[in-house]
């Protein structure tokens, strides 16, 4: 009698083409929405360093402002829509004028600095359409955007109060810096606000 020897083939489980490529479609959208996240996370971090940048520019500005003011004297503070002063030299005296109230719009301080000659800070109306900057004058000379060309000052926020600037009105002069506005880069508007409070080394007479 002959044994017969039975062969069992077992079936083995596997994948089908349809499975396969509908794995591999949601395997690509997810690698997509990865890499997107990512390139947009990289994007948000440079705009994000940029920012900061200017930032620290405009810390820097406030800064020299306040070394400036504090080493020079004679302060003049004037409001919008006065008229410039007039001087027969560069190293004239500036008559100080304070501008005690922090509401009015006082937008351009004169002084004469640490060499004698007059030194202007003034924050710009941004007429026809253009955004309001801070400038900066010494003696005749053209005015210089000092401020990072990303910035757009708030005017009705920024400005400058002096007070004590009169001698012997028995007050040390000061003067406080008021910058506001927002820094506008690559459609990214960023709000900053800084005030410095700067004594005159200057003794009031």
């Amino acid at each position: 009698m002959r044994n017969a020897t039975r062969h069992i083939i077992k079936k083995e489980a596997g994948f089908t083409l349809i499975e396969v490529m509908i794995a591999m479609a949601i395997f690509t959208v997810l690698v997509t929405i990865g890499i997107g996240s990512v390139l947009s996370a990289i994007r948000q971090h440079h705009v994000s360093e940029d920012n900061r940048t200017v930032i620290d520019n405009l810390n820097f500005l406030m800064e020299d402002m306040a070394r400036n003011i504090r080493l020079g004297t004679n302060v003049h503070c004037m409001a919008s829509g006065e008229p410039p002063l007039t001087f027969t030299a560069d190293d004239d005296p500036v008559p100080p004028q304070d501008c005690a109230l922090p509401t009015d719009a006082h937008n351009t301080i004169v002084l004469n600095d640490q060499s004698g000659n007059h030194l202007t800070y003034s924050i710009s109306t941004g007429l026809g359409g253009a955004p309001s900057q801070v400038y900066k004058q010494r003696g005749g000379g053209a005015p210089m955007l000092v401020n990072p060309p990303e910035v757009e000052m708030d005017f009705a926020r920024s400005g400058f109060t002096v007070r004590g600037s009169v001698p012997g009105d028995g007050a040390q002069p000061t003067v406080t810096i008021r910058l506001s506005g927002k820094v506008a880069y690559k459609s990214v508007n960023t709000t900053f606000s800084i005030e410095n409070t700067v004594t005159l080394r200057n003794i009031d007479s």
